[in-house]
């Protein structure tokens, strides 16, 4: 009788066991609720503000610009004449180097194209604008600039405009100037004096809410706006499409004054007396982070915003720090940070036979070929350069974590160069 009853016990423990094995998915328990996670957001949540197109790229899209400023004679201390003509060289969607030079095509439009130098391009969906401070293409009388706007699908001439300073007691050049993209020109005269040249008219008309007697500094416009900085001020003013009355950007941190170095696209670097960088986006109107480097910034970078990673071509006191190329990985931010810069890519080193390797560095990417042009002033010669030369190197976009330095995978000679000042990427429109 026990040991029936031992096993009756039995089989029921067993039983109780399996119903409780079975039914424990679904019983609840209040120590570990199973509720949705909310979504956390990601390390960086900043989207490309390129728009992805899916379509067949026509005409120039997808292709890059390169802009060689030229310069102008000056035998003791005024201009005189043209030394070196302005160039646009384009590379096309496979990274091939054309040799084509648009600049050259518009002086078959406009022989007057052929006195002008020292050129200031800019870059809308619409237009390739150029403003170049001289214009000697007539003989003596008062000193004039150039205005000339380019179809950014077709690459040909829509119009050339000769800038005389309206006021007649005064004669001076073009010193800094930006086009927007509905083809109007924001000119700043070496003589503090600030105009619009509107691209139907072909007439000038005055800017206000700029300050009085201040020197302009530096000038760049992405798109459908613009801005200008001042000596000695630590804002920037900014004009948009449409507009004669700037908008005052003050410039949280900054120092005494600010001054734009280096522009990219939707972005340009700002700087302070203290040596503070200001990553400033136009089309946001606003400052997205503000550093310092161990590294000086130079005169050109690249922001890639799906990394936050900015590229620049370093400048002094090294000799190193001239022919070289930095990224550090930004944090967009109100706070100001510290970083290292990584080295990216050093042009091999100068000797007593190519002491002038690095002048005029650059650094542009593409995103058709997803790859990074650097490109310098050779004259690594012995001996008096017979002929000015630009260099560029074709660099791989090394991941975040990737090894560093990298090497370059390919290299154009560029006859005829001497100052690529200005690099754009078409994107699509």
């Amino acid at each position: 009788m026990y040991r029936y009853l031992s096993l009756s016990i039995m089989g029921i423990f067993l039983f109780c066991s399996c119903v409780r094995e079975e039914d424990s998915p679904i019983v609840s328990n209040p120590n570990n609720k199973t509720t949705e996670t909310p979504s956390t957001k990601p390390s960086n949540p900043k989207e490309p503000k390129k728009p992805k197109h899916n379509r067949p790229l026509t005409g120039y899209e997808g292709y890059m610009m390169f802009s060689d400023a030229g310069y102008t004679q000056v035998p003791v201390n005024i201009p005189i004449g043209v030394q070196s003509l302005p160039h646009l060289w384009l590379v096309d969607r496979d990274g091939n180097w054309l040799g084509r030079d648009i600049y050259k095509e518009l002086i078959d439009k406009d022989p007057d194209l052929e006195g002008c130098c020292e050129s200031s391009l800019s870059v809308s969906s619409r237009y390739l604008a150029l403003v170049l401070k001289y214009d000697f293409g007539h003989e003596g009388g008062r000193h004039a600039s150039r205005a000339v706007l380019i179809n950014r699908q077709t690459m040909e001439l829509e119009s050339s405009v000769r800038i005389l300073q309206p006021e007649a007691w005064s004669n001076e050049w073009v010193k800094k100037a930006f086009t927007l993209s509905d083809g109007s020109a924001y000119l700043a005269f070496t003589n503090k004096h600030f105009y619009k040249l509107d691209p139907k008219t072909k007439q000038l008309s005055p800017l206000s809410g700029i300050p009085q007697y201040r020197f302009v500094k530096y000038a760049y416009a992405y798109e459908d706006r613009g801005i200008f900085t001042m000596q000695d001020d630590a804002s920037v003013y900014m004009f948009k499409v449409g507009s004669s009355t700037a908008e005052k950007i003050s410039i949280k941190y900054a120092h005494a004054s600010v001054e734009g170095i280096a522009n990219n696209d939707d972005y340009c670097l700002l700087k302070d007396k203290d040596g503070r960088y200001f990553l400033f986006s136009l089309s946001e109107s606003r400052v997205l982070a503000t550093f310092r480097t161990d590294v000086s910034i130079g005169r050109s970078f690249y922001y890639d915003e799906a990394t936050q990673g900015l590229y620049f071509a370093g400048i002094g006191p090294s000799d190193a720090h001239q022919r070289s190329i930095y990224r550090i990985k930004i944090e967009e931010s109100d706070k100001e940070q510290y970083y290292k810069g990584d080295l990216y890519y050093r042009i091999a080193g100068r000797t007593e036979a190519d002491s002038r390797q690095g002048y005029f560095l650059s650094v542009s990417y593409s995103t058709s070929t997803n790859k990074i042009y650097v490109s310098w002033l050779d004259q690594g010669r012995s001996g008096p350069a017979v002929e000015n030369r630009t260099k560029m190197v074709v660099l791989p976009l090394a991941p975040m974590n990737g090894v560093l330095p990298v090497k370059s995978e390919q290299t154009f000679e560029v006859r005829g160069t001497y100052n690529i000042n200005s690099t754009f990427y078409l994107s699509p429109i």
